[in-house]
Order: structure tokens, then sequence, then C-alpha cells
């Protein structure tokens, strides 16, 4: 999804970036850099509860998510 999709989704369901924020414990600007898919890498977490609250896979929220690799 594009950012403005993201944002779009979570205003039709009356979901806030700031409940979302709290809920992961980072800042409301964490939350706005995942959506705008500059952090979402580093916020795996935000990523994650942006895609529950939306009810949808996190690859189809974030299509150019990778899981980190684990160490061997």
């Amino acid at each position: 999804m594009k950012p403005n999709q993201i944002k779009a989704a979570l205003a039709e369901r009356g979901i806030r970036q700031r409940e979302i924020a709290r809920e992961c414990s980072v800042t409301d600007t964490q939350v706005s850099r995942v959506i705008k898919q500059c952090d979402f890498i580093v916020s795996t977490k935000v990523a994650k509860a942006i895609a529950k609250r939306l009810g949808m896979p996190l690859e189809k929220v974030f299509p150019a998510y990778r899981p980190k690799k684990q160490a061997a």
C-alpha cells in the first residue's frame, strides 16, 4: 500500500497514529515514518501493529518489507 492508502485505511477505521504509538511505546513521529515507509525496517514492531490494526498481512500493507535474516 502507498502511504496515503495506509493513512486512509486507518482513518476509515477510526484508528489514530497516536494510538499505535502508545501501543508500541514509540513516538507519533516514529509511526509516521513507518507509514511513509522510510523506517519500517528499523521498526518492525510498529509496522506489524499497523498491519494488525488494518486486519491485513504485513507484506500487503508494506510490500517492500523484508524480514531481517537470522544469524546462523
